[in-house]
């Protein structure tokens, strides 16, 4: 039964990474086609945003996980297109201090979700 759960909240995990990437990208080229914002601005915000959320929502390991990942992408991308007159050591350096900040917290997000809850009841289970 444990095997399945996992699976379910990678599963739906990957159904949230998928649906926020599809959404972000969606939004900065309307945003882009209707010219209030500039693309990469969007794609920068979503991040931060999806960031932020991620954080937030770290006991939901799905939605925390998913949601970092979705950053995890738009910040490479928007590092890689956008950013091309930063050489490319320091722009290794970001992106690895970027995913760093961002595994930590998965990985944080992991360790608290699969440690079990001490019985401080003294009753025996």
């Amino acid at each position: 039964m444990k095997e399945q759960n996992i699976a379910l909240k990678l599963v739906f995990g990957g159904v949230i990474f998928l649906f926020s990437a599809a959404f972000a990208y969606f939004a900065a080229s309307y945003l882009q086609q209707e010219d209030v914002f500039n693309y990469w601005l969007v794609l920068f915000i979503f991040a931060v945003a999806y960031i932020i959320v991620g954080i937030l929502v770290s006991s939901v390991f799905s939605v925390s996980l998913g949601l970092l990942f979705t950053a995890d992408l738009l910040v490479l991308h928007n590092l890689f297109e956008n950013f091309g007159d930063i050489d490319k050591l320091s722009r290794i350096l970001i992106v690895g201090a970027i995913l760093a900040v961002l595994y930590a917290v998965a990985w944080k997000v992991l360790d608290r979700g699969t440690s079990p809850s001490p019985n401080t009841s003294g009753i025996p289970q």
